[in-house]
């Protein structure tokens, strides 16, 4: 009998004990689960998507420029100083911010000729050869040869060719002049590809901003019909002037 109630209570010690050992192991395991350290991947910076650019608050157009337009009516912004000549009647005006004009994929300079305050001349430089679609958009024009070689040339050539199909000026004709008489102006696209400077006329240095060939000039001037007569009145004036003659 006394045997029984020993087995009975060392069989009931045995199972507390490892009741105890078993819950103790259990409560150190919850422990370490909710202490383990948990690591947060770090954020990667993404790639920008857009590219922030400047885009000007002003843009014009050449379309909106009017020969004879008086200087205090025009927006030129765009335009510095050149400085005046002869005498202060006679003033040039240069583009400065390209990135205002409209058409700044094909013109590379602007220079304005004011006379009196009036718009008399507009000078544009193009970036490649216009001839075709100038003669496209302004109709026949007077042509002239300006160069020795570009005549020899023509000797045995035609000055207009065809090139797929459209009528184009001689390729090897490097130096001439496209000439459009209007009733209130005179249009003239000058084709230079050998020489930069052309005598008897005032050019200004040109910024070459992504000429490929600095040697080439591709020149469209617009201007007053009575353009020449008024510029030989204002070098008067000066050599007057010069002369102490007023």
């Amino acid at each position: 009998m006394f045997s029984f109630k020993m087995k009975k209570l060392v069989t009931t010690g045995i199972s507390l004990i490892l009741l105890i050992n078993f819950g103790c192991k259990r409560a150190e395991e919850i422990v370490d689960e909710k202490t383990e350290v948990v690591e947060i991947p770090v954020e990667q910076p993404q790639p920008v998507s857009t590219i922030e650019i400047e885009i000007p608050e002003y843009q014009f157009s050449m379309e909106e420029m009017r020969i004879n337009e008086h200087m205090e009516d025009m927006d030129l912004r765009a335009f510095k100083h050149y400085g005046e000549f002869y005498t202060e009647d006679f003033s040039i005006f240069r583009l400065d911010r390209i990135d205002y004009l409209a058409e700044s994929f094909e013109i590379q300079d602007i220079n304005l000729f004011f006379i009196d305050s009036l718009l008399v001349k507009i000078q544009t430089f193009y970036r490649d050869n216009q001839s075709t679609r100038f003669m496209k958009r302004f109709g026949k024009a007077k042509i002239a040869i300006n160069d020795y070689e570009s005549k020899k040339v023509l000797e045995t050539e035609k000055l207009i060719v065809n090139v797929d199909g459209k009528n184009r000026i001689n390729s090897k004709v490097e130096n001439y002049t496209l000439n459009w008489q209007r009733n209130e102006l005179d249009i003239l696209f000058y084709v230079n590809k050998n020489n930069v400077s052309r005598k008897g006329s005032l050019i200004l240095p040109m910024n070459n901003r992504s000429s490929k060939n600095d040697r080439m000039i591709f020149e469209l001037t617009v201007q007053a019909t009575n353009f020449d007569n008024q510029m030989a009145w204002v070098k008067w004036e000066s050599y007057k002037q010069g002369r102490g003659l007023n």
